[in-house]
């Protein structure tokens, strides 16, 4: 794809920036849903090709890499890692267990997905929009290593991972604004909070002081309690907010390429 728009940097190209992966036939949120079920190689904003598990490293480099040169003017392997900035799943997750009251999987809510949207046609047309631009170029951002937290067990030895950072599902569960408050005042995150700042206007990172979840540190996980209208009210206005930092990031990407 050749980016000579900023509608270009907002178009969801999960397919065609992995296409050893499963191809995702759907858009919206059955698409985003239809993604995480899926078997996937890699990740469509990580810089690497893929991880070998056996050996524990990264291997080749991928087309989002090719990307972020464009768009950036950088190599992406000199900063290391990336990031996905808004998780659309972190949203909808969150909506989707308010409303049965309990934690549901995806495989549960793409069983009956229409189900959890009676009442709700706003918070589906905003979702699905949010679901395609998860993995469009204006929500990818390059990020040092030990950025993102993560928690897995390897199932080959039953061994425990876990790093803290952006996408602590207990800590900021992957929200912007909740990591970059908590890593101003955490020594072991301070460095992100750092590496942000000193690279805000080059990587157009300004969303992690604009955007408002409307969440805290340690809540960013807790269902939405759909029978509180204060809730539910702050829940969609997160859900725009994330969807207009996304598309003016878009609109500050395209001009800075054109300046290059």
């Amino acid at each position: 794809m050749i980016i000579d728009k900023k509608e270009d940097l907002l178009r969801c190209i999960r397919n065609e920036l992995v296409p050893e992966n499963p191809k995702v036939k759907h858009t919206g949120i059955k698409g985003l849903l239809e993604y995480r079920l899926n078997n996937n190689i890699s990740h469509p904003d990580s810089i690497y090709k893929g991880y070998d598990k056996h050996k524990c490293k990264y291997y080749g480099e991928s087309k989002t890499s090719d990307y972020f040169r464009a768009i950036y003017n950088i190599d992406p392997f000199k900063i290391g890692s990336s990031d996905t900035i808004f998780n659309c799943w972190s949203f909808a997750s969150r909506f989707f267990n308010g409303v049965v009251g309990y934690t549901v999987s995806e495989k549960d809510v793409l069983f009956e997905l229409e189900k959890y949207f009676i009442a709700y046609d706003s918070i589906k047309l905003k979702l699905d929009k949010l679901a395609d631009y998860h993995h469009c170029l204006s929500n990818f951002m390059p990020a040092p290593k030990g950025f993102n937290g993560y928690s897995f067990i390897d199932n080959r030895t039953n061994k425990k991972y876990e790093q803290d950072g952006k996408g602590n599902y207990y800590r900021d569960n992957d929200f912007p604004d909740i990591f970059y408050k908590r890593a101003k005042n955490d020594d072991k995150l301070y460095q992100y909070y750092r590496w942000i700042n000193k690279n805000m206007d080059s990587f157009c990172l300004d969303f992690f002081k604009k955007f408002e979840s409307y969440l805290s540190d340690c809540e960013a996980n807790h269902p939405v309690d759909v029978n509180n209208e204060k809730d539910l009210e702050n829940f969609e206005k997160g859900l725009d907010n994330a969807i207009k930092c996304i598309e003016i990031r878009a609109e500050e990407l395209f001009r800075k390429m054109k300046s290059l």
